[in-house]
């Protein structure tokens, strides 16, 4: 009789001898064939056979379990070297950050726990403190898997490899050593010429980050400069315009561009205040002169264009910006415009001049607002009464003449017209009909038989009201002809 003994080494070297062959067919498509490689990954007995199998594995998951089952750790360390492997290709395919569940693609939950409590090869376990740092900075959590694994490490030289983010330890392609690893790893170190070589290293980090960063900001730049003198539409211009800092090109668009937009966008980024000052009292457009005005801070400039501008919407931004009490008071006094005067009114201390100009001043809105800053409550109150109608009057009929005009402010108040006309005012539900009438400049109505009345526009829910702002005189004056009878019905 013939015995055969089966020796287990014998099953172990066919075992072997046969991953090769499970992987070819695994991959060319063969299910069965990869169900093989994986049972003897995670059954066989003989530990090499098992890591053997694990290298040729493609299932994450099934890599993910034996790295956190099996009792080997030779076996463990594959699976954690085949884990890093995977995210490595997945991330230089550009597939690396996974939409289903962890960013980085893993689903066993205990997997880097594992990695902590099992791993004791000290390469690995780099790679691995860089994977987790790396999920963590972009999925976060992680902090403490990757500080208890990086608190296994003891190699000097692998921790200042961590501290200066080296590459050489098979972290993703395109990632760098996250921060707060580094900060770990470079605590740890304590040769002291390796410290020094941290030091030097981050020096010349953010030495090269400054660079890289100005480098970016000059091509930015550039490109933002030809795009603002060349861009495809008024638009992208626009857009470009913000990303320019020359100031000589700046310049050059405020001054010679045809686009009133364009000069004002480049105004908006200038700093010279000579050439500020320049552009409020030459440009041809009202909007970019009063937005260069607005950009001053020097009070010499400041105060020339609050009282030489021909623009009063240029000599009213300029007068926000003026502190000089003495010109305040001249142009709340002297500026023949009411925009101009009310603006210097609102920052003007003087109790005296105030008192002044909410009696004298022709323009309803200054009064109230100089009446409003009166300390003396009961000369306030009474000259808010002066200042203010006791009673709106509603201007019917109110015509725009062939040829006449008017602009309002942002406000919706009418700060100018020409050829304007009404017919009649209206007190409650009495009308009283007006003759010969016209409405000036300043939006005082000129009356045959009731002198100037100040007529201030509001504009509401898409339609047009109407209010005329009466002195007291002429309160009592619209109130004694009603009461005589000379006020009619209106119209139904």
């Amino acid at each position: 009789m013939t015995f055969v003994v089966f020796l287990p080494f014998a099953f172990a070297a066919s075992n072997l001898q046969q991953i090769p062959i499970l992987s070819s067919q695994c991959h060319a498509g063969k299910e069965n064939s990869c169900r093989a490689l994986g049972k003897l990954a995670v059954e066989d007995k003989d530990p090499r056979v098992r890591s053997a199998a694990t290298r040729e594995l493609t299932d994450q998951q099934a890599v993910e379990g034996i790295a956190v089952r099996d009792a080997d750790t030779a076996v463990t360390e594959v699976a954690f070297h085949k884990l890093i492997e995977m995210a490595n290709a997945r991330v230089g395919k550009g597939g690396g950050l996974s939409t289903v569940g962890n960013p980085w693609g893993y689903t066993h939950a205990g997997v880097w726990d594992a990695a902590a409590a099992k791993v004791t090869d000290q390469p690995l376990l780099a790679q691995i403190a860089v994977e987790l740092a790396m999920i963590s900075e972009f999925a976060g959590g992680h902090k403490e898997q990757y500080a208890a694994v990086l608190n296994k490490i003891s190699d000097q030289h692998l921790l200042t490899s961590i501290a200066i983010g080296g590459r050489d330890l098979g972290a993703a392609l395109w990632l760098s050593v996250p921060g707060p690893l580094r900060d770990l790893a470079a605590k740890k170190v304590t040769d002291e010429s390796l410290r020094t070589r941290i030091a030097e290293s981050k020096l010349a980090d953010e030495q090269r980050t400054l660079a890289n960063h100005l480098a970016a900001e000059a091509e930015y730049a550039a490109r933002s400069a030809k795009c603002a003198i060349e861009g495809p539409g008024l638009s992208s211009r626009l857009v470009c315009i913000s990303g320019v800092s020359d100031q000589a090109l700046l310049a050059k668009l405020a001054v010679e561009d045809k686009n009133f937009q364009i000069r004002a966008g480049a105004v908006e980024k200038i700093t010279d205040q000579s050439l500020l000052s320049k552009i409020a009292l030459e440009d041809s457009d009202t909007r970019v002169r009063a937005q260069a005005a607005g950009r001053l801070s020097d009070e010499t400039l400041l105060a020339k264009l609050a009282v030489g501008s021909s623009d009063p919407a240029v000599r009213g931004t300029a007068v926000k910006h003026v502190t000089d009490q003495a010109l305040l008071a001249k142009i709340a006094v002297q500026d023949s415009e009411w925009m101009p005067r009310r603006i210097a009114t609102q920052q003007i201390a003087d109790q005296s001049l105030l008192a002044k100009l909410a009696r004298e001043d022709p323009d309803s809105s200054v009064r109230r607002i100089a009446a409003g800053r009166l300390s003396d409550q009961a000369l306030r109150k009474k000259l808010e009464r002066h200042a203010s109608p006791n009673l709106p009057f509603q201007a019917i009929g109110l015509t725009v003449s062939p040829g006449g005009s008017f602009s309002t402010d942002e406000d919706g108040q009418v700060t100018h017209a020409t050829g304007m006309a009404l017919t009649s005012l209206r007190l409650g539900q009495m009308e009283l009909v007006l003759r010969s009438t016209s409405v000036s400049s300043d939006m005082m109505i000129a009356t045959r038989d009731y002198g100037d009345l100040q007529i201030e526009w509001n504009f509401s829910n898409g339609g047009k009201s109407y209010l005329i702002l009466l002195t007291q005189e002429q309160d009592d004056t619209f109130t004694r002809l009603c009461s005589q009878n000379k006020c009619v019905s209106p119209a139904r």
